[in-house]
């Protein structure tokens, strides 16, 4: 297990390319400076997956509208930082050219770090529901090497616009809503059982911070509406969001939708 002597950073779920200009021009700014903040901050970076709406990597070509995000993440990863990468549902088909021309640790499922004397589990959390046992399987077919050999074989210009249709289907489908909160709850509590003291998930598009004897849970919410972000140091792990001038604020009550402590 790595450790972690950093401020760490953990942001999920921006689906960059899947809006309208103009709200793709207010990701990729706030996301930006962000990027910039860590720099700052001498941080290392966790992105729990879904940082971009469809992402696949031809062994010539890569996505050629993310090339200003890859120039920012390499300049961030140049600095200094550390930058993790956890697969979500709609990049996890990344791997190669992250690694080995950026310097990016790509996690195909789960990553596990030391970070300021806590053990701490990321997931994106795609799947965990007992009831998705159906795409559970189909999550397996998609990631195996024949699935990737395949679609290799379709040319850049005819794939990307399919896969991207079919991300933007998949992303509306899977959105999830705050009734469904205590179902994870349940399990990242006996997750955390495990031995983690600290487990990050994404996926739900909301804010959790959940604190039990068991240990802590966060949700990291997204990078459309929140802009919201978790930060682990010495003081602990906690939410935060990004303004618009460009400052981290603690996750306000009226964005946050789920926040317990129990102390018994």
């Amino acid at each position: 297990m790595e450790s972690v002597h950093k401020p760490l950073f953990v942001i999920s779920d921006a689906h960059l390319g899947a809006d309208q200009e103009d709200q793709e021009k207010i990701k990729s700014d706030r996301l930006h400076k962000f990027w910039r903040y860590v720099e700052a901050q001498q941080g290392d970076l966790v992105i729990l997956g879904d940082l971009f709406d469809f992402w696949f990597e031809y062994r010539y070509a890569i996505p050629r509208q993310h090339f200003d995000h890859i120039t920012a993440l390499k300049r961030l990863i140049d600095s200094g930082s550390g930058v993790w990468y956890v697969a979500g549902n709609h990049d996890f088909w990344a791997g190669p050219f992250m690694e080995e021309q950026l310097g990016i640790t790509f996690c195909t499922d789960e990553l596990d770090l030391s970070c300021s004397g806590r053990t701490v589990t990321f997931a994106h959390s795609d799947g965990w529901r007992p009831s998705e046992h159906a795409y559970r399987m189909l999550k397996r077919l998609l990631r195996s090497r024949w699935a990737i050999g395949l679609f290799r074989l379709i040319s850049p210009d005819i794939g990307y616009p399919v896969a991207r249709f079919v991300s933007g289907s998949s992303r509306r489908k899977h959105h999830e809503d705050a009734r469904i909160i205590p179902a994870y709850a349940q399990i990242a509590r006996r997750r955390l059982k495990d031995g983690a003291s600290v487990l990050i998930t994404a996926h739900l598009h909301t804010m959790v911070h959940m604190v039990w004897p068991e240990g802590e849970w966060l949700v990291t919410g997204d990078w459309i509406h929140h802009f919201s972000f978790a930060r682990i140091d010495e003081e602990g792990a906690r939410l935060l969001q990004w303004n618009d001038h460009g400052d981290p604020l603690p996750a306000s009550a009226q964005t946050a939708v789920s926040t317990e402590l129990v102390r018994a």
